[in-house]
């Protein structure tokens, strides 16, 4: 029991490492087309091929109201 109490509390720790990672996410998916932005989160299970969010995800995403884009 007390090895995984320290493999828990090391990740616990590891917080920098998360926002890191985060960083290069973004700059990986400002890179990205808006198809493939969708593709990628079809692709990592996050959104159904209909674009749907998945049921375990659904708290994390917030429904915003489309608006065209007059550029």
């Amino acid at each position: 029991m007390a090895s995984r109490n320290r493999q828990i509390s090391s990740n616990a720790s590891s917080f920098v490492d998360i926002e890191q990672g985060w960083v290069k996410v973004e700059k990986r998916l400002d890179k990205m087309t808006p198809e493939e932005k969708l593709q990628a989160f079809v692709d990592a299970g996050i959104l159904t091929k209909k674009r749907n969010v998945r049921k375990p995800y659904r708290g994390v995403f917030r429904k915003v109201k489309a608006t065209a884009n007059c550029s």
